[in-house]
């Protein structure tokens, strides 16, 4: 049996403001299944000091509110925990730290909110994330945080979904990709799915250089 302990590092903002940053960790020390699990750092970049979700936001209590419909309105809530949202309330307001405390990371034009396996649901559920716009929920920020760019690159992690206006029609589509991968995880064809229209890259593997998903 192969034991595995990976760390991955995601940039979310870096300016003369903040760094930010999600730390992606996942193993398999032999038991039923992987576990993986992401961790947001945020820090001042003029003192160092390491940020608070509760220093960025100038209405804590609307960020949870806004985090709670998401998750109501994103996400099949049968796939939940049946008193997620209690734990969801203990998560944002419990200073004992016993339900764990919120991971978030905070780039150019928004908040992300991740709850990682076992946070709100069972493994088969994987994770959730919330992404909070600046554009469209501008009270909720402290304005010194708000930087805002018409057109940018998101990362999006391999079978997870974000939201966004990618056609400017006023309405969020999931955006989401996965790999065609063997019994050695190498990877083949990639597919990127956006609301209804999916491409896959099959077509390019026989070309020079065609696109194709690495083992990592």
């Amino acid at each position: 049996v192969e034991y595995t302990f990976d760390r991955d590092i995601l940039v979310a903002r870096s300016d003369e403001t903040v760094l930010s940053m999600a730390v992606m960790e996942g193993s398999y020390l032999g038991g039923a299944h992987p576990f993986g699990m992401t961790t947001g750092r945020t820090y001042d970049t003029q003192t160092g000091k390491e940020l608070s979700l509760k220093d960025v936001v100038s209405d804590y209590d609307g960020i949870y509110e806004y985090v709670k419909k998401q998750l109501e309105e994103n996400y099949d809530q049968s796939m939940f925990f049946e008193d997620y949202q209690d734990t969801l309330q203990k998560m944002f307001y419990d200073e004992s730290g016993d339900y764990g405390t919120v991971q978030w990371t905070i780039s150019q034009t928004g908040l992300s909110i991740y709850f990682n396996q076992y946070d709100l649901a069972p493994y088969v559920a994987g994770s959730q994330q919330v992404d909070i716009s600046f554009k469209e929920q501008p009270q909720l920020f402290q304005s010194r945080y708000v930087v805002e760019k018409e057109s940018y690159s998101k990362v999006i992690r391999e079978n997870s979904s974000c939201f966004a206006d990618v056609n400017g029609d006023g309405k969020k589509e999931a955006i989401s990709y996965e790999v065609a991968r063997d019994e050695y995880g190498t990877g083949g064809a990639i597919t990127v799915t956006c609301g209804a229209v999916s491409f896959s890259t099959a077509s390019l593997i026989d070309q020079d250089y065609g696109a194709s998903g690495g083992y990592s």
